[in-house]
């Protein structure tokens, strides 16, 4: 019997990350790494907002921050997939 344990997941969409968060947090074993990179930033970036908050759920505005903005907003969305029931 073969057993697999997933000790990194790495997400690397073409677009937005976010239909894929679910499927890595369940494959992924406790106490695993997730690397996830994003390369839809047209809608992190706040030039497209109506994606950004469709797909992480935010609203972004143009700053001269955006980058940062945009790091964060990806963050809180793996921060709203983690629950205390996966722990």
């Amino acid at each position: 019997m073969l057993l697999w344990f997933v000790f990194e997941s790495h997400i690397d969409p073409f677009g937005s990350l976010a239909n894929f968060l679910d499927a890595a947090f369940r494959n992924v074993f406790n106490g695993g790494v997730i690397i996830v990179s994003a390369t839809d930033v047209a809608s992190l970036y706040g030039t497209c907002p109506a994606p950004a908050l469709r797909n992480y759920g935010a609203r972004i505005v143009r700053t001269d921050f955006v980058k940062e903005m945009a790091a964060r907003v990806v963050v809180s969305a793996l921060a709203r997939f983690v629950t205390p029931s996966s722990s």
